[in-house]
């Protein structure tokens, strides 16, 4: 295989258990090369056990996974030269600034270079409080500082979990922006967990909603919004559209209400239920496209664990 489109993390029946308790169970997914992927799933669900396997702090039970070409159990060394990695909270030296930290943390992978740790104080945000020690940050401005750390050797792949937790709404827009910006203009792939739905949905190209350790479901955020979605159909006649609309085998339910029906159909049939009805002299009164959200997904994937996985 061409190295430029093989994988950069290919999971294949990675599973974790501890005692009686199975965290990640026969995992398979794959992540290719410039994407944002997102990872979903309730608390509990395998996540950061996934991830912590992903970047050789937990060592699997069964199964494999590959990183930028490297096998987890035998090459880590080699794949996290090129990988950056926020996992759970970041944690610092409290009583030194944010740029001594990153000082630290740039000479111990030999790149001690004042120019990279200011461009990355600003991409992140931090020019500002790059001197103020870090016992003074607030929850969101160590994720900063964290996702500063994680820039600082030029990585190929970022592996994020929860990287916008504690960040007011502007920061959380600003590391959308960030995360979005290193894979569209700078080619990096990107492995992104959250619980923030409306984050996911915003800049992630695939998705995954794992739940018990297991796959629930995966594929493109826009293919899976659109798949399943409703319309709502206004027209005189309930009984006699509804009776037509379901002889149609691309509509999965029609549900008559008190003034309109809903059909389970997806967008780009409301040009033929336009016509059908029109030629059985059934005219709307009006038509509306209701898709589904990646919330709604979620709810319907993982099931009464949905409240506890969504706390965004």
């Amino acid at each position: 295989m061409d190295p430029a489109h093989k994988p950069v993390i290919r999971i294949l029946g990675l599973t974790k258990r501890y005692k009686r308790l199975t965290a990640v169970d026969n995992l398979n997914l794959e992540v290719y090369r410039g994407e944002i992927f997102g990872f979903l799933g309730p608390n509990g669900a395998g996540k950061t056990t996934t991830i912590a396997m992903l970047l050789g702090l937990v060592h699997p039970t069964a199964g494999t996974a590959e990183v930028l070409g490297h096998d987890i159990r035998r090459g880590i060394s080699q794949a996290l030269r090129r990988t950056g990695a926020i996992i759970e909270t970041p944690a610092f030296y409290p009583y030194l600034s944010a740029r001594d930290n990153l000082r630290i943390a740039a000479h111990t992978l030999g790149l001690p270079n004042e120019k990279l740790i200011d461009h990355i104080l600003e991409l992140v945000g931090l020019t500002d409080r790059a001197t103020d020690r870090v016992h003074t940050f607030s929850t969101g401005m160590n994720q900063r500082l964290g996702l500063a750390s994680a820039l600082l050797n030029d990585p190929e792949l970022l592996i994020l979990d929860e990287p916008t937790a504690g960040l007011d709404p502007n920061g959380m827009v600003e590391v959308r922006e960030l995360i979005s910006h290193m894979a569209s203009q700078r080619g990096k792939s990107v492995f992104l967990s959250s619980h923030l739905l409306h984050e996911i949905e915003q800049v992630c190209d695939r998705v995954a909603i794992v739940n018990r350790g297991r796959m629930v479901i995966q594929g493109r955020v826009n293919e899976l919004i659109r798949r399943g979605g409703q319309l709502e159909v206004r027209v005189e006649n309930l009984s006699r559209a509804a009776e037509l609309l379901r002889a149609q085998p691309w509509i999965a339910n029609v549900q008559v209400m008190e003034d309109r029906l809903l059909l389970e159909a997806q967008s780009h049939y409301a040009a033929q239920v336009t016509r059908i009805l029109a030629e059985s002299g059934l005219y709307l009164s009006g038509l509306r496209v209701i898709e589904r959200s990646l919330e709604s997904i979620f709810r319907e994937a993982v099931g009464e664990n949905a409240r506890e996985g969504s706390d965004g």
